[in-house]
């Protein structure tokens, strides 16, 4: 894989005392700006994704300002390493094999890292040193922004979504665009997951969830989202089941061989197609939440992950509307 191309040409040590001092004209306009990023670490704008690498060793971290990726060791959770390119928030990460990682942003760009690309600087720790390392391979999209991306494991093709309504295709090998499609649904499509066995992605947005063959770049099927207009936020598509996570703080388990959402839950006591997850956390003390009139507010399920039996899922979120406080976590059997 090509290394990236990049002014500098050795690596560099950053002091971390000198983060905050003013930089004149002759400083590295990298290590400038490494020092401005690792100064406004205290205003993070929090944790948008994460990815574990196949062997589960490395955990790969995206937060918002400073725009970058941490990659952190399992299980000791150091840092290790920074990936550093990026001029927005890192909505989605995944491991394409063990050293080979893909991000998509906010900036309208897919970016291609490699645990092996060149070091271009190092940052001092308590116990080793953290590589910085630019992306090996970038992929510009104009004037959207990079929502969700998925690797289909079995057929080493990796798909990318866009807040536009469009879905790519790309080959994992040579990350060339193999096909573009624009969805039918195309309000507030922000969550993607796929499924090897079926070879089929599942697409989420505003009311809908719509079904890929990357096969014939075409939609097979799609159906109602049961949290009623308030988002698709969450996916994940197992066998011919696809478990749903909506702003309106439900869960959904979608049968595609039976076309419907299952239902009987309450001990069979409850023809309701979702589950509840709960009140979780909610700040109803800021001004802010005070004059809201008329709506529930509720946490939303933002991100979903099954354990290794498939017996268990996790799920957890926060408030849907921007400026609210909040957070949910729970673990479902």
């Amino acid at each position: 894989m090509p290394a990236a191309n990049t002014t500098t040409n050795q690596a560099t040590t950053i002091n971390p005392n000198n983060a905050n001092t003013n930089t004149n004209a002759n400083t590295d306009p990298f290590q400038s700006s490494m020092m401005h990023g690792m100064a406004a670490v205290s205003t993070s704008a929090g944790v948008r994704s994460l990815s574990i690498n196949p062997s589960r060793t490395l955990l790969a971290i995206g937060a918002g300002e400073p725009f970058q990726v941490t990659i952190y060791s399992i299980p000791e959770y150091e840092p290790v390493g920074i990936m550093y390119g990026h001029a927005d928030l890192v909505f989605s990460l995944t491991w394409v094999t063990d050293t080979v990682l893909v991000s998509g942003s906010r900036d309208g760009s897919m970016r291609v890292w490699s645990m092996h690309s060149p070091v271009m600087a190092t940052l001092p720790s308590v116990t080793v040193p953290i590589e910085v390392r630019f992306p090996v391979l970038s992929r510009e999209e104009e004037k959207t922004k990079v929502r969700d991306l998925s690797l289909n494991k079995g057929t080493g093709q990796l798909m990318t979504l866009t807040t536009e309504g469009y879905v790519k295709l790309w080959d994992r090998e040579s990350y060339i665009q193999i096909s573009k499609l624009k969805l039918l649904r195309s309000t507030e499509t922000v969550c993607l997951t796929s499924n090897a066995d079926a070879n089929l992605f599942a697409v989420g947005s505003q009311s809908h969830i719509t079904l890929i063959d990357p096969r014939t770049s075409g939609i097979v099927h799609e159906t109602e989202s049961c949290d009623e207009g308030w988002g698709v936020r969450a996916l994940d598509f197992k066998s011919h089941i696809i478990t749903t996570g909506g702003g309106f703080g439900r869960i959904g388990y979608y049968d595609l061989r039976a076309q419907r959402y299952l239902d009987g839950f309450d001990n069979g006591q409850s023809d309701r197609r979702y589950q509840d997850i709960g009140s979780g956390w909610l700040n109803r003390e800021t001004t802010y939440a005070g004059s809201i009139t008329g709506i529930t507010i509720r946490n939303a399920v933002y991100t979903m992950q099954y354990d290794s039996t498939g017996t268990r899922l996790f799920a957890a979120g926060g408030p849907l509307q921007l400026g609210l406080c909040g957070s949910y976590a729970g673990l479902w059997s």
